[in-house]
């Protein structure tokens, strides 16, 4: 095997490490309780969403978040909420929040997780 192989396999074995790492930090409780209160700090309660929705897709060291937005305030109607997601030392940085719904145009909010 040559170097440049060699480099190649340990990039690969990295990458997958840190996608499996993201994914697990995503499936965990503290996860949903994060998103949930990002959410809340957007001025929503539990009720105009469900976080038991949450869903994920992961590319890399980032991730994009969806959780299903309930029709309960006119202003939702029906949608999703998106976050991106960051892989970090610290745990994750969710660095930004887009809602999609009917009658409502796309919001991006820039949302460090502290």
């Amino acid at each position: 095997m040559t170097n440049v192989e060699s480099l190649l396999k340990r990039a690969n074995r990295t990458f997958e490490s840190v996608k499996v790492e993201l994914e697990e930090k995503i499936k965990t409780p503290d996860f949903a309780k994060c998103v949930s209160e990002k959410l809340n700090d957007l001025g929503l309660t539990s009720n105009d969403y469900d976080i038991s929705t949450l869903d994920y897709k992961v590319e890399g060291d980032s991730a994009e978040v969806s959780v299903v937005a309930l029709g309960s305030l006119p202003k939702l109607m029906n949608g999703c909420f998106r976050f991106s997601v960051k892989n970090s030392n610290e745990g994750y940085d969710i660095t930004s929040v887009v809602y999609s719904g009917l009658g409502q145009n796309n919001k991006t909010y820039n949302i460090p997780l502290v």
